[in-house]
């Protein structure tokens, strides 16, 4: 332990995390309506990245037909495949939570799946237009309307996790809690399940409709 609580004795440490509101009992607020404004941000942010990103993607000729270009860019999913799909982002945020590094990667990650997901949709309607669109929703949109909400959440916690890890490494005086991803474990349960079975059992019957129709 270094430096007291206050006066000039106060490591760099304790400086620049002493500006950082805490919540009730000292810890950090994992759901706090601010920190869920600014991950939500940074998602969107990437979302607007990658559409733009998307238009000017280069989509070879082979890939004219909205069947072809789905059976290339998103093949039939095994029972695990659809699992990971669905858990990636969120194991991945309980990965970096172990680590100071979760600080930066949580809100980078966001970034990059919200770059993917608009990268992805934009490309999608540019190959096929709206039939395109429409499977760019049900490929992309539904999960992200399952597993979006869990995200955010999950992203709060590793910030909040790492921050205190980073505390507790140089001596400001607040505990670890190993609890602190309870909550998280039964929502990424309910929310892994359900996009696994919509990307095994649904999508495959919903994409054969948009097939049939375009």
């Amino acid at each position: 332990m270094t430096g007291a609580a206050g006066g000039g004795g106060r490591t760099a440490s304790e400086v620049i995390l002493s500006s950082v509101p805490l919540g009730r009992n000292r810890t950090f607020s994992l759901g706090s309506t601010a920190k869920l404004r600014v991950l939500a941000a940074v998602l969107l942010l990437g979302v607007v990245l990658g559409a733009v990103a998307g238009m000017y993607l280069y989509i070879p000729e082979s890939f004219g037909d909205l069947e072809s270009f789905i059976s290339a860019k998103y093949p039939a999913q095994s029972l695990l495949t659809a699992f990971l799909n669905a858990s990636q982002y969120l194991l991945l945020l309980w990965f970096f939570s172990t680590s100071y590094l979760g600080m930066g990667l949580a809100p980078l990650l966001l970034a990059v799946r919200g770059y993917l997901f608009g990268c992805s949709v934009s490309a999608l309607y540019r190959c096929c237009s709206y039939p395109g669109l429409l499977a760019s929703f049900l490929i992309q949109g539904i999960p992200a309307l399952i597993l979006t909400p869990c995200l955010l959440q999950g992203a709060s916690a590793c910030i909040s996790d790492s921050v205190l890890l980073f505390r507790r490494r140089f001596g400001t005086g607040v505990a670890y809690d190993a609890n602190r991803w309870g909550f998280c474990y039964i929502m990424l349960l309910v929310t892994v399940l359900m996009g696994t079975a919509y990307n095994y059992y649904l999508l495959p019957l919903l994409l054969n409709r948009v097939f049939t129709a375009a």
